[in-house]
Protein backbone atom coordinates (compact mmCIF):
# COMPACT_ATOMS: atom_id res chain seq x y z
CA UNK A 1 0.00 0.00 0.00
CA UNK A 2 1.55 3.24 -0.77
CA UNK A 3 2.19 5.51 2.36
CA UNK A 4 -0.63 7.67 3.47
CA UNK A 5 -0.96 11.58 2.16
CA UNK A 6 -2.23 11.94 5.89
CA UNK A 7 1.43 10.97 7.45
CA UNK A 8 2.45 14.40 5.28
CA UNK A 9 2.15 17.70 7.55
CA UNK A 10 1.18 20.02 4.65
CA UNK A 11 -2.18 20.04 3.29
CA UNK A 12 -2.99 19.29 -0.36
CA UNK A 13 -4.09 21.60 -2.60
CA UNK A 14 -4.01 22.82 -5.99
CA UNK A 15 -0.99 22.39 -7.75
CA UNK A 16 0.67 19.63 -5.81
CA UNK A 17 2.07 16.74 -7.25
CA UNK A 18 3.43 13.10 -6.03
CA UNK A 19 2.58 9.80 -4.83
CA UNK A 20 0.47 11.11 -2.06
CA UNK A 21 -1.65 12.87 -4.79
CA UNK A 22 -1.88 9.45 -6.56
CA UNK A 23 -3.08 7.91 -3.50
CA UNK A 24 -5.70 10.40 -2.76
CA UNK A 25 -7.17 10.29 -6.27
CA UNK A 26 -7.67 6.42 -5.87
CA UNK A 27 -9.49 6.94 -2.44
CA UNK A 28 -12.01 9.64 -3.93
CA UNK A 29 -12.37 7.60 -7.24
CA UNK A 30 -13.27 4.56 -4.73
CA UNK A 31 -15.93 6.10 -3.01
CA UNK A 32 -17.35 7.52 -6.16
CA UNK A 33 -16.03 10.68 -7.10
CA UNK A 34 -13.89 12.03 -10.61
CA UNK A 35 -10.77 13.02 -9.53
CA UNK A 36 -10.07 12.72 -13.09
CA UNK A 37 -6.45 11.20 -14.45
CA UNK A 38 -4.92 9.31 -11.62
CA UNK A 39 -1.50 11.15 -12.89
CA UNK A 40 -0.66 12.12 -8.93
CA UNK A 41 -1.74 15.63 -9.96
CA UNK A 42 -3.75 17.97 -7.92
CA UNK A 43 -5.80 19.40 -10.85
CA UNK A 44 -9.15 21.08 -11.14
CA UNK A 45 -10.73 18.03 -11.32
CA UNK A 46 -9.14 16.78 -8.02
CA UNK A 47 -10.31 20.11 -6.36
CA UNK A 48 -13.40 19.45 -7.58
CA UNK A 49 -13.72 15.57 -6.41
CA UNK A 50 -12.38 17.13 -2.67
CA UNK A 51 -15.43 19.59 -3.04
CA UNK A 52 -18.03 17.31 -3.42
CA UNK A 53 -16.35 14.69 -0.63
CA UNK A 54 -16.36 17.56 1.82
CA UNK A 55 -19.63 18.77 0.58
CA UNK A 56 -21.01 15.03 1.16
CA UNK A 57 -19.65 14.63 4.61
CA UNK A 58 -20.50 17.80 6.49
CA UNK A 59 -16.96 19.84 5.70
CA UNK A 60 -15.93 22.51 4.72
CA UNK A 61 -15.72 22.48 1.26
CA UNK A 62 -12.21 24.69 0.29
CA UNK A 63 -10.84 21.99 -2.17
CA UNK A 64 -8.10 21.39 -0.28
CA UNK A 65 -7.05 18.02 1.55
CA UNK A 66 -6.05 18.34 5.00
CA UNK A 67 -6.23 16.84 8.47
CA UNK A 68 -9.89 16.77 8.68
CA UNK A 69 -10.39 14.94 5.13
CA UNK A 70 -7.56 12.41 6.24
CA UNK A 71 -9.64 11.85 9.89
CA UNK A 72 -12.73 11.48 7.49
CA UNK A 73 -11.38 9.07 5.12
CA UNK A 74 -9.98 6.86 8.13
CA UNK A 75 -13.12 6.26 9.24
CA UNK A 76 -14.68 2.63 8.86
CA UNK A 77 -18.20 4.07 7.96
CA UNK A 78 -16.73 6.41 4.87
CA UNK A 79 -14.50 3.34 3.48
CA UNK A 80 -17.32 1.64 2.45
CA UNK A 81 -18.32 3.41 0.08
CA UNK A 82 -21.65 2.71 -1.54
CA UNK A 83 -21.91 -0.32 0.57
CA UNK A 84 -24.54 -0.46 3.82
CA UNK A 85 -24.54 -2.65 6.92
CA UNK A 86 -27.28 -4.49 6.91
CA UNK A 87 -27.63 -6.03 10.69
CA UNK A 88 -30.39 -8.80 11.48
CA UNK A 89 -30.96 -9.29 15.60
CA UNK A 90 -31.42 -12.47 16.40
CA UNK A 91 -33.88 -13.90 19.27
CA UNK A 92 -31.83 -15.28 21.92
CA UNK A 93 -34.48 -17.92 23.41
CA UNK A 94 -34.66 -19.46 19.63
CA UNK A 95 -32.26 -22.16 19.97
CA UNK A 96 -30.80 -21.88 16.56
CA UNK A 97 -26.88 -21.32 15.68
CA UNK A 98 -25.28 -18.19 14.41
CA UNK A 99 -24.76 -20.65 11.24
CA UNK A 100 -28.35 -21.34 10.82
CA UNK A 101 -29.17 -17.73 11.52
CA UNK A 102 -26.68 -16.60 8.69
CA UNK A 103 -27.91 -19.28 5.88
CA UNK A 104 -31.35 -18.29 6.53
CA UNK A 105 -30.58 -14.30 5.98
CA UNK A 106 -27.73 -14.12 3.19
CA UNK A 107 -28.24 -10.81 2.27
CA UNK A 108 -27.79 -9.36 6.07
CA UNK A 109 -24.01 -8.38 6.41
CA UNK A 110 -23.81 -9.99 9.88
CA UNK A 111 -26.20 -11.11 12.34
CA UNK A 112 -26.41 -10.10 15.98
CA UNK A 113 -26.32 -11.94 18.74
CA UNK A 114 -27.33 -9.82 21.99
CA UNK A 115 -26.40 -10.74 25.52
CA UNK A 116 -27.56 -8.76 28.98
CA UNK A 117 -25.00 -7.55 31.02
CA UNK A 118 -26.37 -6.79 34.61
CA UNK A 119 -26.58 -3.81 36.64
CA UNK A 120 -22.90 -3.09 37.40
CA UNK A 121 -21.12 -3.18 40.74
CA UNK A 122 -17.66 -2.73 41.76
CA UNK A 123 -16.23 -6.46 41.51
CA UNK A 124 -19.85 -7.64 41.03
CA UNK A 125 -20.02 -6.87 36.65
CA UNK A 126 -21.27 -9.61 34.54
CA UNK A 127 -18.16 -11.45 33.59
CA UNK A 128 -16.78 -12.68 30.55
CA UNK A 129 -17.48 -16.34 31.75
CA UNK A 130 -21.22 -15.71 32.01
CA UNK A 131 -21.44 -14.32 28.33
CA UNK A 132 -18.86 -16.79 26.67
CA UNK A 133 -21.11 -19.61 28.03
CA UNK A 134 -24.34 -18.04 25.97
CA UNK A 135 -22.21 -17.18 23.04
CA UNK A 136 -20.62 -20.92 23.03
CA UNK A 137 -24.48 -21.92 22.93
CA UNK A 138 -25.32 -19.82 20.17
CA UNK A 139 -22.30 -21.36 18.16
CA UNK A 140 -20.25 -18.48 18.04
CA UNK A 141 -16.94 -20.84 19.06
CA UNK A 142 -17.59 -23.18 16.50
CA UNK A 143 -15.10 -23.41 13.19
CA UNK A 144 -16.38 -21.64 10.28
CA UNK A 145 -19.20 -19.40 11.89
CA UNK A 146 -20.22 -16.52 9.42
CA UNK A 147 -19.72 -13.08 10.55
CA UNK A 148 -21.71 -11.97 13.51
CA UNK A 149 -21.94 -8.95 15.69
CA UNK A 150 -21.93 -8.70 19.36
CA UNK A 151 -24.83 -6.33 21.16
CA UNK A 152 -24.85 -5.70 24.93
CA UNK A 153 -27.72 -4.39 26.27
CA UNK A 154 -28.49 -2.78 29.38
CA UNK A 155 -29.94 -4.02 32.36
CA UNK A 156 -31.68 -1.12 34.80
CA UNK A 157 -29.87 2.21 36.12
CA UNK A 158 -26.37 1.29 37.95
CA UNK A 159 -26.02 2.33 41.06
CA UNK A 160 -22.71 3.54 42.16
CA UNK A 161 -21.21 2.50 45.24
CA UNK A 162 -17.35 3.03 44.62
CA UNK A 163 -15.63 6.68 45.47
CA UNK A 164 -17.04 9.19 42.46
CA UNK A 165 -14.71 11.10 40.52
CA UNK A 166 -15.44 14.01 42.73
CA UNK A 167 -16.03 14.12 46.47
CA UNK A 168 -19.36 13.66 47.01
CA UNK A 169 -20.77 16.82 49.49
CA UNK A 170 -21.40 15.76 53.13
CA UNK A 171 -24.38 17.10 55.31
CA UNK A 172 -24.19 17.78 59.04
CA UNK A 173 -25.37 13.90 59.60
CA UNK A 174 -22.88 12.78 56.98
CA UNK A 175 -21.89 11.57 53.49
CA UNK A 176 -24.53 12.32 51.17
CA UNK A 177 -26.47 9.36 49.73
CA UNK A 178 -24.92 7.45 46.65
CA UNK A 179 -26.36 8.71 43.53
CA UNK A 180 -27.86 6.48 40.91
CA UNK A 181 -26.32 6.84 37.80
CA UNK A 182 -26.79 4.76 34.44
CA UNK A 183 -22.92 4.51 33.51
CA UNK A 184 -20.56 3.09 35.52
CA UNK A 185 -17.66 4.13 37.71
CA UNK A 186 -13.83 4.12 36.86
CA UNK A 187 -13.33 0.37 38.81
CA UNK A 188 -16.35 -1.04 37.36
CA UNK A 189 -15.43 0.85 33.53
CA UNK A 190 -11.69 -1.28 33.69
CA UNK A 191 -13.62 -4.43 34.56
CA UNK A 192 -16.32 -3.85 32.14
CA UNK A 193 -13.58 -3.52 29.09
CA UNK A 194 -11.33 -6.11 30.25
CA UNK A 195 -14.42 -8.68 30.13
CA UNK A 196 -15.70 -7.67 27.17
CA UNK A 197 -12.12 -8.13 25.38
CA UNK A 198 -11.93 -11.55 26.35
CA UNK A 199 -14.90 -12.62 24.62
CA UNK A 200 -14.09 -10.85 21.44
CA UNK A 201 -10.39 -12.79 21.61
CA UNK A 202 -11.96 -16.05 22.16
CA UNK A 203 -15.03 -15.31 19.92
CA UNK A 204 -13.95 -12.43 17.07
CA UNK A 205 -16.96 -11.14 16.68
CA UNK A 206 -16.87 -8.34 13.84
CA UNK A 207 -18.56 -5.73 15.59
CA UNK A 208 -19.39 -5.11 19.47
CA UNK A 209 -22.67 -2.95 19.82
CA UNK A 210 -23.13 -1.00 23.53
CA UNK A 211 -26.73 -0.43 24.24
CA UNK A 212 -26.57 2.56 25.94
CA UNK A 213 -30.07 4.30 26.92
CA UNK A 214 -31.16 5.38 29.33
CA UNK A 215 -28.16 7.61 29.64
CA UNK A 216 -28.99 9.97 32.42
CA UNK A 217 -27.74 13.47 32.49
CA UNK A 218 -24.25 14.26 33.46
CA UNK A 219 -23.60 10.45 33.09
CA UNK A 220 -22.25 11.30 29.75
CA UNK A 221 -18.29 11.76 30.03
CA UNK A 222 -18.45 8.48 32.06
CA UNK A 223 -19.87 6.75 28.65
CA UNK A 224 -17.84 8.70 26.60
CA UNK A 225 -14.55 7.36 28.77
CA UNK A 226 -15.64 3.79 28.17
CA UNK A 227 -16.39 4.19 24.51
CA UNK A 228 -12.95 5.50 24.08
CA UNK A 229 -11.25 2.67 25.93
CA UNK A 230 -13.36 -0.01 24.15
CA UNK A 231 -12.69 1.70 20.51
CA UNK A 232 -8.82 2.27 20.97
CA UNK A 233 -8.63 -1.76 21.89
CA UNK A 234 -11.11 -3.06 19.51
CA UNK A 235 -9.59 -0.94 16.14
CA UNK A 236 -6.43 -2.73 17.02
CA UNK A 237 -8.38 -5.82 17.03
CA UNK A 238 -9.99 -5.13 13.64
CA UNK A 239 -13.30 -4.58 14.97
CA UNK A 240 -16.25 -1.94 14.94
CA UNK A 241 -17.44 -0.33 17.90
CA UNK A 242 -21.36 0.48 17.59
CA UNK A 243 -23.45 2.28 20.19
CA UNK A 244 -27.17 1.93 20.02
CA UNK A 245 -29.37 4.89 20.79
CA UNK A 246 -33.45 4.40 22.02
CA UNK A 247 -34.81 7.97 21.45
CA UNK A 248 -37.81 6.24 23.55
CA UNK A 249 -36.20 5.56 26.23
CA UNK A 250 -33.60 8.78 26.01
CA UNK A 251 -34.27 11.53 28.88
CA UNK A 252 -35.54 13.91 27.82
CA UNK A 253 -33.20 16.82 29.04
CA UNK A 254 -33.63 20.98 28.27
CA UNK A 255 -32.25 23.51 27.63
CA UNK A 256 -30.01 21.52 24.98
CA UNK A 257 -26.56 22.76 25.86
CA UNK A 258 -27.43 20.89 28.83
CA UNK A 259 -26.95 17.70 27.08
CA UNK A 260 -23.25 16.03 28.25
CA UNK A 261 -23.59 13.20 25.22
CA UNK A 262 -25.68 14.23 21.89
CA UNK A 263 -25.68 12.48 18.88
CA UNK A 264 -23.88 14.40 17.04
CA UNK A 265 -20.90 13.86 20.09
CA UNK A 266 -21.26 10.28 20.65
CA UNK A 267 -20.84 9.22 16.65
CA UNK A 268 -17.61 11.13 16.48
CA UNK A 269 -16.58 8.38 19.59
CA UNK A 270 -17.93 5.23 17.93
CA UNK A 271 -17.56 3.75 14.28
CA UNK A 272 -21.40 3.57 13.72
CA UNK A 273 -24.32 4.94 15.39
CA UNK A 274 -27.64 3.10 16.01
CA UNK A 275 -30.81 4.96 16.12
CA UNK A 276 -34.05 3.20 17.72
CA UNK A 277 -37.30 3.95 18.63
CA UNK A 278 -38.96 1.28 20.79
CA UNK A 279 -42.12 1.12 22.42
CA UNK A 280 -42.57 1.53 26.03
CA UNK A 281 -44.85 0.27 27.69
CA UNK A 282 -48.14 1.75 28.12
CA UNK A 283 -47.12 3.63 24.99
CA UNK A 284 -50.88 4.14 23.34
CA UNK A 285 -50.68 2.85 19.89
CA UNK A 286 -50.25 3.80 17.02
CA UNK A 287 -47.43 6.01 17.60
CA UNK A 288 -45.02 3.25 18.47
CA UNK A 289 -46.00 0.78 15.41
CA UNK A 290 -45.57 1.24 11.87
CA UNK A 291 -42.89 2.84 9.65
CA UNK A 292 -44.33 6.46 10.64
CA UNK A 293 -42.75 5.36 14.24
CA UNK A 294 -39.90 5.74 12.74
CA UNK A 295 -39.89 9.27 11.85
CA UNK A 296 -38.36 10.83 14.95
CA UNK A 297 -35.32 8.37 14.08
CA UNK A 298 -35.33 9.80 10.39
CA UNK A 299 -35.29 13.35 12.12
CA UNK A 300 -32.58 12.72 14.42
CA UNK A 301 -30.10 10.93 11.42
CA UNK A 302 -30.88 14.40 9.45
CA UNK A 303 -29.05 16.54 12.24
CA UNK A 304 -26.16 13.83 12.78
CA UNK A 305 -23.52 12.51 10.35
CA UNK A 306 -25.66 10.36 8.00
CA UNK A 307 -22.59 8.32 6.83
CA UNK A 308 -22.29 6.86 10.43
CA UNK A 309 -26.04 5.92 11.58
CA UNK A 310 -27.84 2.64 11.26
CA UNK A 311 -31.72 2.71 11.77
CA UNK A 312 -33.23 -0.13 13.98
CA UNK A 313 -36.21 -1.38 11.87
CA UNK A 314 -38.83 -3.62 14.31
CA UNK A 315 -40.44 -6.62 12.53
CA UNK A 316 -42.58 -7.58 15.00
CA UNK A 317 -45.90 -7.11 15.42
CA UNK A 318 -47.31 -5.40 18.52
CA UNK A 319 -50.49 -6.20 20.75
CA UNK A 320 -52.36 -3.79 23.10
CA UNK A 321 -55.39 -4.72 25.51
CA UNK A 322 -58.22 -2.26 27.01
CA UNK A 323 -61.06 -2.61 29.10
CA UNK A 324 -63.93 -0.61 30.62
CA UNK A 325 -62.37 -1.46 34.07
CA UNK A 326 -58.61 -2.10 32.94
CA UNK A 327 -55.82 0.54 32.01
CA UNK A 328 -54.19 -0.45 28.74
CA UNK A 329 -51.91 -2.76 28.45
CA UNK A 330 -49.32 -3.44 25.98
CA UNK A 331 -47.71 -3.26 23.67
CA UNK A 332 -46.68 -7.15 23.89
CA UNK A 333 -44.44 -8.19 21.13
CA UNK A 334 -45.13 -10.96 18.66
CA UNK A 335 -44.25 -12.39 15.70
CA UNK A 336 -46.15 -11.32 12.73
CA UNK A 337 -47.50 -15.27 11.60
CA UNK A 338 -48.73 -14.90 15.10
CA UNK A 339 -50.65 -11.90 14.93
CA UNK A 340 -51.88 -12.98 11.57
CA UNK A 341 -53.34 -16.68 12.86
CA UNK A 342 -55.24 -14.59 15.27
CA UNK A 343 -56.87 -12.06 13.29
CA UNK A 344 -57.94 -15.38 11.01
CA UNK A 345 -59.05 -17.65 14.12
CA UNK A 346 -61.25 -14.47 14.29
CA UNK A 347 -62.22 -14.12 10.47
CA UNK A 348 -60.59 -10.17 10.81
CA UNK A 349 -59.20 -8.76 7.87
CA UNK A 350 -56.27 -6.73 7.82
CA UNK A 351 -56.25 -3.24 7.26
CA UNK A 352 -53.40 -1.14 5.68
CA UNK A 353 -53.57 2.26 7.74
CA UNK A 354 -51.67 4.54 5.23
CA UNK A 355 -50.98 7.87 7.85
CA UNK A 356 -48.52 5.30 10.24
CA UNK A 357 -47.52 2.42 7.37
CA UNK A 358 -48.77 -0.94 8.98
CA UNK A 359 -51.35 -3.21 9.26
CA UNK A 360 -53.80 -3.26 11.93
CA UNK A 361 -57.06 -5.10 13.15
CA UNK A 362 -58.88 -5.28 16.53
CA UNK A 363 -60.31 -8.81 18.49
CA UNK A 364 -62.93 -8.67 21.12
CA UNK A 365 -62.47 -10.60 23.77
CA UNK A 366 -65.71 -9.71 26.06
CA UNK A 367 -65.60 -6.33 26.93
CA UNK A 368 -61.69 -6.33 26.10
CA UNK A 369 -61.15 -4.84 23.11
CA UNK A 370 -57.19 -6.21 21.58
CA UNK A 371 -56.02 -4.20 18.76
CA UNK A 372 -52.74 -5.54 16.76
CA UNK A 373 -50.24 -3.52 14.33
CA UNK A 374 -48.31 -5.15 12.40
CA UNK A 375 -45.14 -4.18 10.03
CA UNK A 376 -45.60 -5.61 6.34
CA UNK A 377 -43.42 -6.07 3.45
CA UNK A 378 -44.73 -2.97 2.45
CA UNK A 379 -43.91 -0.80 5.90
CA UNK A 380 -39.97 -2.48 5.65
CA UNK A 381 -39.68 -1.09 2.06
CA UNK A 382 -41.07 2.53 3.03
CA UNK A 383 -38.41 2.70 5.67
CA UNK A 384 -35.77 0.84 3.38
CA UNK A 385 -36.02 3.65 0.08
CA UNK A 386 -35.90 6.20 3.14
CA UNK A 387 -32.80 4.93 4.45
CA UNK A 388 -31.37 4.93 0.74
CA UNK A 389 -32.67 8.60 0.09
CA UNK A 390 -30.74 9.92 3.43
CA UNK A 391 -27.80 8.01 2.35
CA UNK A 392 -27.53 6.58 5.59
CA UNK A 393 -24.96 3.89 6.28
CA UNK A 394 -27.95 1.21 6.56
CA UNK A 395 -30.06 -0.42 8.96
CA UNK A 396 -30.79 -2.82 11.91
CA UNK A 397 -33.43 -5.90 10.97
CA UNK A 398 -34.60 -6.39 14.87
CA UNK A 399 -35.49 -9.05 15.42
CA UNK A 400 -35.24 -11.86 12.60
CA UNK A 401 -38.25 -14.53 12.45
CA UNK A 402 -40.94 -12.21 12.92
CA UNK A 403 -41.00 -10.70 10.13
CA UNK A 404 -43.61 -10.60 7.41
CA UNK A 405 -42.92 -13.69 5.44
CA UNK A 406 -43.41 -11.60 2.34
CA UNK A 407 -40.37 -9.28 3.62
CA UNK A 408 -37.73 -11.54 1.96
CA UNK A 409 -39.24 -10.21 -1.45
CA UNK A 410 -38.32 -6.46 -0.69
CA UNK A 411 -35.26 -7.40 1.35
CA UNK A 412 -32.56 -5.67 1.08
CA UNK A 413 -34.61 -3.06 -1.46
CA UNK A 414 -32.43 -0.36 -2.59
CA UNK A 415 -29.72 -1.13 -0.21
CA UNK A 416 -26.41 -2.67 -1.32
CA UNK A 417 -25.23 -4.73 1.65
CA UNK A 418 -22.31 -4.91 2.95
CA UNK A 419 -20.74 -8.68 2.73
CA UNK A 420 -17.46 -8.62 5.25
CA UNK A 421 -15.48 -11.65 6.00
CA UNK A 422 -14.20 -12.98 9.30
CA UNK A 423 -11.52 -9.61 9.99
CA UNK A 424 -14.02 -6.88 10.47
CA UNK A 425 -13.23 -3.31 9.50
CA UNK A 426 -9.79 -5.15 7.71
CA UNK A 427 -11.68 -6.47 5.27
CA UNK A 428 -12.97 -2.73 4.32
CA UNK A 429 -10.91 -1.96 1.21
CA UNK A 430 -7.79 0.10 3.18
CA UNK A 431 -8.69 4.25 2.55
CA UNK A 432 -5.65 7.35 2.83
CA UNK A 433 -4.14 6.76 6.01
CA UNK A 434 -5.80 3.45 6.98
Amino acid sequence: MHPPWGHHRRVLALGARGQAVRTLQEDLARLGFDPGPMDGRYGLLTRQAVRECQRRYGLFPDGAAGPDLFHLLREPAVRLGGQHVVLGVVDPALPFSLERWARAYPFASAVVRPTRFDPLQPGQPRGAGAWAEELEQAGAGEAGVPPWAWRITRGPALETREAPETQPARTETGPAPAETRSAPGRRARRELVSAILRVVDRFHPIAVDVDLEPVLPGDGRRWLKLLAALREALSRRGVLLLATRDLARRPSIWPAWADDLPDGLLARNVDLLVLARRPLPGESPPSAAGAAALDPVFSRASRSPSYKVLVELPLGALQWTLGPDRPLEGPAVLSFRAARVEALKHARRLRWDDRWGALTFQVRHGSDEQQYWLPSARSVEQVLRRVARARLAGVVLAALGGEDPRAGRVLPGPLSPWHPGTRGSADIPPAVGA
